[in-house]
């Protein structure tokens, strides 16, 4: 878990032309840092505290000469409320997927505001309550598709039951004995219907990057030490890509990219640039990597994009001082 630069990782002669751009790239991964993922921030009260006392126990583990991680499993089964707190998270965003507009801080708020109604649930996930769950979250958050909503209940509760009761393991503790970012994604479609969807995808890219990482709700603790967190690949979203390309930090890739080049040179031309979301994707996850953390890359810049940059809030923007300000890039 060394930090690394990504200048050591440039050759020299990358490095004389990427010097203003790796300065971007950093920016946005170090904002991320220092940010909360959305789940977390909109944790019920009662169970608010969990994250930061595991976060806690991981880091005076790390500093163990000898360490197993049977140890680290008994350490964190005396966190209070630990397994309903994970549960609670996992349900968050796994039924996120039902919602029509994706107004996920809105969704986390009103779930955390129903937190004692749903809370029997978490706690013993009977598929004969599913229906009762639903139209609770229907009456308090309209914008949701509630069959599918329905699905994605029922599979949340099957996928809650069967860790119970085949791996004979509460949730947590499950998580904590996943050895990589691979086996985690396809361990996660328990949770989740057979056919998969883009929504469906990003879903399970939230919950590995809530508990893959030391800085946020550290569970899958073999993958954090490992390094396997920096194989996490970007979910590339609005407001990931928006951030992105609108602070420059695109044109990390303008080496190995004619559509990058080509981009850059819309925009030297002064011409407006609109960018579809699809067809850039790759380029967004190829800089979430260059930034050799990719999962504090994506949180950064979805954090900048969502409060800041779609609102062109550029005087209130953490990296106002570095961003290069392209304004005049559009994303569809």
């Amino acid at each position: 878990m060394d930090e690394v630069s990504i200048r050591e990782r440039i050759s020299k002669r990358k490095l004389r032309e990427l010097e203003r751009y790796i300065d971007i790239v950093e920016s946005i991964r170090e904002h991320g840092r220092t940010t909360k993922e959305l789940v977390l921030q909109y944790l019920p009260d009662e169970i608010s505290h969990v994250p930061d006392r595991v976060r806690e126990l991981f880091n005076e583990f790390l500093k163990k000469k000898e360490k197993t991680l049977n140890e680290l499993i008994i350490m964190y089964k005396n966190v209070p409320r630990i397994e309903i707190a994970t549960r609670y998270v996992i349900f968050c965003l796994c039924t996120m997927a039902s919602l029509k507009d994706m107004r996920v801080e809105k969704y986390f708020s009103t779930l955390r505001e129903l937190y004692s109604d749903i809370l029997p649930f978490i706690e013993n996930p009977e598929y004969s309550e599913v229906d009762k769950i639903v139209k609770l979250i229907q009456m308090r958050y309209e914008k949701v598709d509630n069959q599918f909503l329905t699905v994605l209940t029922l599979k949340y509760a099957h996928g809650v039951r069967k860790i119970l009761k085949a791996f004979k393991k509460e949730v947590f503790e499950w998580i904590m004995t996943l050895q990589t970012i691979r086996e985690f994604e396809e361990n996660l479609r328990v949770f989740f219907m057979k056919k998969s969807s883009e929504r469906i995808r990003k879903c399970i890219r939230s919950i590995i990057r809530v508990f893959s990482h030391r800085t946020s709700f550290p569970l899958a603790v073999t993958i954090i030490r490992k390094g396997e967190y920096r194989k996490y690949v970007s979910i590339a979203d609005m407001y990931t890509t928006l951030t992105t390309f609108r602070s420059g930090a695109f044109l990390i890739m303008k080496l190995d990219s004619e559509k990058v080049r080509k981009i850059e040179a819309e925009l030297e031309a002064g011409k407006e640039v609109i960018i579809r979301i699809e067809s850039v994707k790759g380029i967004v996850r190829s800089v979430a990597k260059l930034s050799l953390d990719p999962i504090l890359y994506e949180r950064g810049a979805f954090d900048i994009g969502y409060r800041y940059c779609s609102k062109n809030k550029c005087e209130e923007c953490p990296i106002s001082n570095i961003c290069l300000k392209y304004l005049n890039i559009k994303i569809k």
